[in-house]
């Protein structure tokens, strides 16, 4: 009862007490958990923001040995996003160009400077690489791949890619089978060529070996097979 006393009584000479006291009283009480209190509501907030600005991603693809020129972010993924996204303050596209690989038995292209290729830097960047890509495979975060055929064509006996005709639907296999721009595996149309698609031609630079034709397949596992359809057509178009 003593403590309890005291207390009430010190309360009540802050009461009385001059600006000063009250505001050292405050410090010496107050000010560190009301500090921490708004601390505490600033992250928080920040983080709910956060999570609420964070958009989905309805479509992956993955443009290997494709580098982008300035003008790759409007003319295709922008455009692109503006045909595919229902609801563009939350969600997103995705095309990747971060991927680079050499086809298996390749020697890869000499480093800037320097007359000869590192093949040990070359083929351990490339193998990293490779791990990425096949991560996305097998969690089923990627849609879609486009690349030369030369590094396409190692992915396919491993069961990479769909076959197109439920997704392109009959008509456009048939159509593109008589244009004799489908790849097959056991028979099942797995990969599409890409000639004379300008959208790549026009933006993109094609940092691989030599220069292969290219090539789009969708994704085994894709969980946006619909847009995969789409965006094969607007490449083609």
């Amino acid at each position: 009862m003593a403590v309890m006393d005291e207390f009430r009584e010190e309360r009540e000479q802050i009461k009385t007490a001059s600006a000063r006291v009250k505001w050292q009283y405050f410090k010496d009480y107050y000010l560190f958990w009301v500090l921490g209190g708004l601390f505490l509501a600033v992250v928080m907030g920040a983080f709910i923001f956060s999570v609420l600005r964070q958009k989905e991603t309805v479509f992956y693809a993955a443009l290997i040995n494709l580098s982008p020129l300035e003008s790759a972010e409007t003319e295709v993924t922008e455009a692109f996003a503006e045909t595919c996204l229902e609801d563009p303050g939350h969600e997103q596209i995705v095309l990747d160009t971060s991927i680079q690989l050499i086809a298996h038995g390749g020697e890869g292209t000499a480093p800037e400077g320097t007359d000869q290729p590192d093949v040990t830097d070359i083929m351990r960047y490339s193998y990293e690489e490779e791990e990425k890509l096949t991560l996305l495979v097998m969690t089923g975060g990627i849609d879609v791949i486009v690349t030369g055929q030369d590094v396409y064509e190692q992915f396919v006996p491993a069961g990479w890619f769909m076959d197109l005709t439920p997704i392109l639907g009959q008509e456009t296999v048939r159509e593109l089978e008589a244009a004799d721009r489908l790849l097959y595996a056991e028979g099942v149309p797995v990969g599409v060529r890409l000639d004379g698609a300008s959208l790549l031609d026009d933006h993109y630079v094609y940092i691989g070996e030599g220069s292969p034709a290219l090539y789009a397949g969708v994704v085994t596992g894709s969980q946006h097979t619909a847009a995969s359809a789409a965006f094969m057509d607007f490449l083609r178009k």
